[in-house]
């Protein structure tokens, strides 16, 4: 049995849970995982919205904290629906951590929640999220190699945020230059990184910075085309930016397809159980 590289957590909690977060968001780092904490990830100058729209697109497990403040807030209602549509599209892992005793949302009505209603512990919670969040897995089948065109778009946007993220510890020669991804389907990702390129600080910068436009622009236009549908006083404006999104989408496709070819020396799946 292997265990899996931690993957990057997107905590969702409402202001009113905001120290319990902070809490938790530092004991998960304590256990060795990259978490997403508005307050302390996003610097002074940065676009907050943005940021927060590309950290939702990247993220490969989402927390929601949920209690009658988080039910109520706004911030939190769009951050659910976004976990929802990418656990639909590409199998994004959530996890509910209820800390009052009231009904799930629910698009997570059949997801099992961890609970911390009486004084929750964030030590205790995270170690209870730690097993969803770095599975065990055990490889199962050959390594099939396989080409990049070959990628769907969500496997493809992982692999260019995990490159962008991994690229420091190969570059210092700390681990092997291989990246792996887990995937819906019980499929396991590899590749190995032309070492050089990692050593490019503005390209991998670049990749990482496409691969959250790619997840970005995904969002967008769901949004567009659901509001498209539901009409209102804008309904007329909503075929055109959809269309322009989804222009700069393909454009976006095309860059990162491009800068991964020259990235990816070797790519191949394998099966886990």
């Amino acid at each position: 049995m292997k265990s899996s590289p931690p993957k990057q957590v997107f905590i969702s909690y409402s202001h009113h849970d905001e120290v319990f977060a902070a809490d938790l968001e530092q004991a998960l780092v304590r256990r060795g995982v990259s978490a997403f904490f508005a307050p302390r990830s996003i610097q002074p100058g940065d676009s907050f919205v943005e940021l927060i729209e590309n950290a939702l697109a990247r993220c490969q497990v989402g927390i929601l904290l949920w209690s009658a403040a988080a039910r109520e807030s706004a911030w939190v209602t769009n951050e659910r629906e976004v976990f929802a549509a990418r656990r639909n599209r590409d199998g994004l892992r959530v996890i509910v951590v209820m800390l009052e005793k009231i009904e799930l949302p629910a698009l997570f009505s059949t997801v099992q929640a961890i609970k911390a209603v009486r004084h929750p512990n964030a030590e205790t919670v995270a170690d209870a999220l730690l097993p969803g969040i770095t599975p065990t897995s055990k490889i199962i089948g050959d390594r099939v190699p396989i080409q990049l065109e070959s990628l769907d778009l969500a496997t493809m946007r992982l692999l260019g945020g995990e490159i962008q993220r991994q690229a420091p510890e190969i570059r210092d020669e700390r681990r092997p230059a291989v990246v792996y991804m887990e995937a819906k389907g019980k499929k396991r990702f590899g590749a190995r990184i032309n070492v050089n390129m990692a050593k490019d600080k503005d390209l991998t910068r670049n990749l990482g910075h496409l691969a959250d436009r790619l997840g970005a622009l995904e969002g967008s236009i769901h949004r567009f085309k659901s509001q498209e549908i539901e009409g209102g006083h804008e309904a007329a404006n909503w075929p055109l930016k959809i269309a322009r999104a989804e222009k700069e989408h393909a454009e976006v496709v095309t860059e990162i397809r491009e800068l991964l070819n020259h990235f990816v020396r070797e790519l191949w799946v394998e099966d886990v159980a």
